[in-house]
């Protein structure tokens, strides 16, 4: 069987894959990725774009018809203590296959973990002037000590992939469509008694692109 990770790997930062455009993307995705201690404080904090995939885009597109449409999940992609982060690009044709082909597939270590957005999302403006809520911001945290293929997400794993899911059903992953995936950043160490929160918004208007990788410290 073709490895998931192997396939995406190259052209990380590049607007091209495999040597096709890629497509306008209809929205633009601003991720923030925090390690939270049990005191409150972040131990670190990441910011990095995002590709809406094309399982996205269709989403986006059944909003319009009146369907029951939420971005209710998100996946936080991983490695053990002791592996090694592969380096994967975000292809927009590579949604739900990408992460059904991973937890069958033999050799790499990487699992994800799926958790639910139980926090509302709620929407902001980039500009008052024009918009009264063309932002829409979604928060995540961490759950759970183990991955859905059964890996330890515990002190020493690394996170290096993260998307953005519609889970109709919970209690059913083989349902998900993917909104949108980022890989855009340097993998990051979870310490021990810590929780990995994520914020992610979506842009829709008059936006400027996001810049992946900036780092900030812990406050």
């Amino acid at each position: 069987m073709e490895d998931p990770v192997n396939r995406n790997i190259q052209h990380r930062n590049s607007n091209r894959i495999y040597g096709v455009d890629m497509f306008k993307q209809p929205s633009v995705g601003q991720l923030e990725l925090s390690e939270i201690s049990v005191d409150g404080k972040k131990l670190w904090t990441v910011s990095a774009p995002n590709t809406v995939v094309y399982t996205g885009v269709d989403l986006m597109a059944r909003m319009l018809t009146w369907e029951d449409i939420r971005i209710n999940a998100a996946y936080l992609e991983f490695v053990p203590n002791g592996e090694t982060p592969p380096s994967v690009a975000a292809d927009p044709e590579d949604g739900r296959n990408y992460y059904a082909d991973l937890e069958v597939a033999v050799g790499p270590q990487s699992d994800y973990l799926r958790v639910p957005i139980v926090t509302p999302p709620y929407t902001e403006s980039t500009d008052d002037t024009k918009f009264e809520g063309n932002k829409v911001v979604f928060t995540a945290f961490s759950s759970g000590e183990t991955g859905v293929g059964g890996k330890v997400f515990g002190e020493g794993a690394q996170i290096y992939g993260l998307a953005l899911v519609h889970a109709p059903d919970m209690d059913d992953r083989t349902q998900d469509i993917v909104f949108a995936r980022s890989y855009s950043f340097s993998p990051r160490e979870k310490t021990a008694l810590s929780q990995i929160m994520l914020r992610w918004t979506h842009t829709v208007g008059e936006v400027t692109p996001a810049v992946g990788d900036i780092d900030g410290g812990g406050s």
